[in-house]
């Protein structure tokens, strides 16, 4: 995807991530430690000779900075683009030449009418803009929860700083079966993956159904995160340095695709 971005934000990412040289495969059974049973060079890829290891956040600003770079040729081009957020579309209605948007800000309540030669909807799996079109969203969800920690972790089984790593886990303790996955950023933290099946799930549930039929789960705490990752042998006593947290999270995954991509002036 490296390839597809302005130079200038290419740049910034090789220069502040961390290049993966390589993916590791481990592997934890019955009685036994963690076991290295694959290991993959990345090297070898063409162009970036590895995986790039960035946070999304970062990857976000150095494309803000980039895009707030540009002419804003909507307001004649004297000025640099504006990137607002808080704004809602309300509704659009395409012409002959053009989209009419109907925009509404989230802090006041008033409405603004834009026109401009395209609208392209970026707005997510709940898009505004699909809906309007009438293009359906097939797919599903996976019952699997999938909890994230971005943290220094201590005593760690998955400590190295250039490896990418997945361990495959089946062992007595209940929260055992699963997979952690393992992403090093260089500076100190990591980004841990587990994934949490509907009878481990039960720990966490608040009693409540999503619109898929599946439970919701409470917000995970650090400790929960910790605990999914010593039962599956990444570290009798891990821990996390006081400090060091920087994002977590939890989320079930979609495997979705819309039906069309655009029609006319609308994408």
């Amino acid at each position: 995807s490296l390839e597809v971005l302005p130079s200038d934000v290419e740049s910034k990412m090789l220069q502040n991530g961390n290049m993966l040289k390589a993916m590791q495969i481990l592997e934890k059974k019955e009685g036994e430690d963690l076991k290295p049973v694959l290991e993959v060079k990345t090297g070898s890829i063409e162009v970036y000779h590895g995986i790039l290891a960035l946070r999304q956040q970062e990857t976000e600003r150095y494309l803000t900075e980039h895009l707030q770079g540009l002419p804003d040729w909507f307001r004649g081009g004297t000025k640099k683009m504006e990137i607002q957020r808080g704004v809602l579309l309300e509704s659009f209605t395409e012409g002959p030449t053009g989209v009419e948007c109907v925009l509404k800000s989230a802090a006041s309540g008033g409405l603004e009418t834009v026109s401009c030669k395209f609208l392209v909807g970026c707005d997510g799996g709940h898009s505004k803009v699909r809906k309007t079109l009438g293009f359906s969203f097939e797919g599903s969800i996976t019952p699997e929860y999938f909890f994230g920690l971005d943290a220094c972790f201590e005593n760690f089984g998955m400590n190295d700083k250039d490896v990418a790593s997945v361990s495959l886990t089946q062992d007595q303790d209940p929260l055992a079966p699963g997979f952690a996955f393992n992403i090093p950023f260089g500076d100190g933290n990591c980004l841990l993956l587990v994934d949490v099946d509907l009878q481990q799930q039960k720990e966490w549930v608040t009693g409540e159904l999503d619109r898929n039929g599946l439970p919701v789960l409470r917000q995970p705490e650090v400790e929960d995160v910790l605990k999914v990752a010593r039962s599956r042998g990444l570290g009798s006593n891990l821990s996390v340095k006081p400090g060091s947290v920087r994002w977590l999270t939890h989320f079930r995954v979609n495997s979705r695709q819309v039906e069309c991509y655009g029609r006319g002036r609308v994408f």
